[in-house]
């Protein structure tokens, strides 16, 4: 035989074995008597469980067999075939197979249920500390509900997944950083302290005694004559407007030593036997509510406002006897250290003369960091008041948080705006001319003390530092506390 015919044999070869193997599907395992008119059907079923065999019916040219688990079918008639699986609680069940059967064959069908873990139950416990202050909290879940409560609390029976717990704001108290719990499938605990809130406006700065310009030939007429003052002593004031956190908190230590009383939402005095109202928590626009013996505020940051005269004075007081220190106040009759206020040794609203002297921070500028524009617009933010101060122009409708602006070059913030701030000083229309040492003001007044520094929804010009008010009323009112120093 010549090579190319060797070759051509080969070929033939490959071929066939080749129809051979196309002949065969997945599910037929080749003849086993070509002659016959009959094959075998294989049914295997697979739940890797022996408890759960797994049940079918086999559909074919002689009709509808049943069984179940592996079993073998001999005899059957040529033709096409079907099984199909029952269900199985907790299981998913198999698609229908199908296969041709041929004579002298054998079809296997196979299907495998697939186990239903059953779902996961699991409980989670919440655990604020302390117990006392009831922190609100809201857990957020694996199907994207939400469930809110207060204080220590079991949630039982939820399902496995990713969880998120978000700590609500206590007064007075750092909020919890928010916790997860990730891929949940055991019982879970989500616990947070809440740690006592610092006090960020507690400190006071201390101002160098010195000679400056008080008053503004171009202003109005009640910061006139200007004069040359002089302040001998050294003092020190509070680098912020006193906030809500701070007045509610010294209130309550008041309350608790009995230098004050509540009556519903009044604040009444309670030294030197005066009842005087010191504070109306039922006032619209205040930020502080009285809740079951402590406090809410909307914004603890924020300057406390519609604060009366003797409010700030009785505060400056608390704090004063608070800290040891001789009170500077007589509240029979309201007047501070017998008329002598740079003699007093605790702690009291600022003169007039203070006042205007911290809030320059040794500038002779309209504001702590330079002069309004030529072009005056009475909220216009190209001033430089922009920076250091809120004022109609930047401020959102209300008081600010404080600090969040510049400092003067005495480190104090929100002498400009914000809120109005009182002095110790009685009203006059005009000041003393001349040279002028330690200036107390008058040493009475018609109920008018003065306000200083402007507030949120005020104009450029009156955020100046040299511009003063009469004011009877408390509303936008707030205060910082002064101290001689020796």
């Amino acid at each position: 035989m010549t090579r190319s015919a060797h070759w051509f044999l080969l070929v033939l070869m490959i071929a066939g074995l080749g129809l051979l193997v196309m002949s065969c599907s997945d599910d037929d395992d080749g003849p086993t008597n070509p002659d016959s008119d009959t094959g075998i059907v294989i049914v295997v079923t697979r739940t890797d469980n022996p408890d759960v065999p797994g049940t079918w019916s086999l559909d074919g040219p002689g009709g509808t067999q049943t069984g179940s688990g592996t079993a073998t079918l001999e005899d059957l008639d040529a033709g096409d075939y079907t099984v199909s699986w029952n269900d199985i609680e907790g299981w998913i069940t198999p698609d229908p197979r199908d296969g041709t059967l041929g004579g002298g064959r054998t079809l296997t069908l196979s299907g495998t249920y697939e186990f239903i873990p059953p779902p996961i139950e699991l409980d989670i416990t919440i655990d604020p500390n302390p117990n006392d202050l009831n922190a609100s909290w809201v857990l957020h879940l694996p199907d994207e509900s939400v469930q809110g409560g207060q204080g220590d609390e079991v949630l039982e029976d939820l399902g496995a997944g990713d969880y998120m717990l978000v700590w609500g704001d206590v007064v007075g108290y750092v909020t919890p950083d928010t916790l997860w719990g990730e891929e949940l499938e055991e019982d879970f605990t989500f616990s947070a302290t809440y740690d006592p809130e610092p006090d960020p406006f507690g400190d006071f700065v201390t101002i160098t005694a010195g000679t400056f310009t008080m008053g503004d030939a171009e202003g109005d007429a009640d910061e006139l004559p200007v004069r040359t003052v002089t302040l001998t002593n050294d003092f020190s004031i509070s680098e912020t407007e006193i906030t809500n956190i701070q007045f509610a908190n010294l209130m309550f230590w008041a309350l608790g030593e009995g230098h004050a009383t509540l009556d519903g939402d009044l604040l009444l005095d309670n030294l030197d036997g005066s009842t005087d109202v010191l504070y109306d928590f039922g006032e619209d626009g205040v930020e502080i509510t009285l809740v079951d013996g402590s406090y809410t505020t909307t914004c603890s940051a924020c300057p406390v406002t519609f604060v009366s005269w003797k409010a700030a004075a009785a505060y400056c007081d608390w704090l004063s006897l608070q800290e040891g220190l001789t009170r500077a106040y007589d509240h029979a009759d309201w007047t501070c250290n017998g008329g002598a206020p740079y003699d007093a040794t605790g702690y009291r609203l600022p003169t007039e003369a203070e006042w205007e002297y911290a809030c320059r921070g040794g500038l002779d500028t309209d504001f702590g960091n330079g002069d309004m524009p030529a072009n005056y617009v009475p909220c216009s933010t190209s001033s430089p008041l922009n920076d250091i101060g809120w004022y109609c122009g930047n401020a959102p409708e209300r008081s600010q948080p404080v600090q969040r602006l510049e400092a003067n070059d005495f480190l104090l913030y929100d002498m400009h705006g914000n809120a109005w701030e009182w002095c110790n000083d009685w009203y006059a229309d005009s000041y003393d001319a001349g040279e002028t040492i330690d200036p107390e003001g008058p040493a009475s007044g018609d109920g008018e003390h003065v306000i200083r520094g402007g507030s949120w929804y005020s104009e450029q010009i009156d955020c100046r530092s040299a511009n003063r008010y009469p004011y009877p009323s408390p509303v936008f009112t707030s205060f910082r506390p002064v101290r001689t120093l020796d």
